[in-house]
């Protein structure tokens, strides 16, 4: 499992942010594939990567030959009808990943998006919260909790 926290969009320009990312997702991609050139073949990538995967710093993990493969394609995935992880969890807040190996990929029983600790809009009535929620101050996170079940 390869933990990882890319680069942040705020304290410091956009270009230098994005060449950042890149250069963390060119590095990482180089350790997932010398553990699949190792014969290493259940690898998963995870973490909040502080992109939208339509962005260039996210090629080299989710483009350019890689075969991870993202958990939110997979059938099984549930979403909550909310495709992103941060925010409001709209498309363009889609910033945390479960990246799996192609063989890792094919273990997956269930999958999910966890945001019952998170406020979700002005009232909090985006999505069911944790019943000791009452308001966005208390929130665990302004991210969602990805979460995979694997049969291995």
């Amino acid at each position: 499992m390869l933990v990882n926290h890319l680069k942040s969009k705020g304290y410091g320009t956009q270009a230098s942010n994005d060449a950042k990312r890149k250069r963390q997702a060119q590095r990482v991609r180089q350790i997932y594939d010398d553990h699949l050139a190792a014969g290493d073949n259940l690898v998963a990538v995870v973490g909040d990567l502080n992109e939208i995967p339509k962005n260039a710093p996210l090629d080299p993990l989710l483009r350019k030959g890689s075969t991870l493969k993202d958990i939110s394609s997979h059938p099984k995935f549930k979403d909550g009808g909310r495709p992103g992880t941060h925010g409001n969890c709209g498309p363009s807040a889609k910033l945390d990943y479960i990246l799996l190996s192609p063989d890792l990929f094919a273990k997956v029983k269930a999958a999910e998006v966890e945001r019952r600790g998170m406020w979700g809009g002005v009232n909090g009535d985006l999505w069911k919260h944790f019943p000791e929620l009452t308001s966005a101050d208390e929130s665990a996170s302004d991210h969602a909790a990805l979460w995979v079940d694997l049969d291995i």
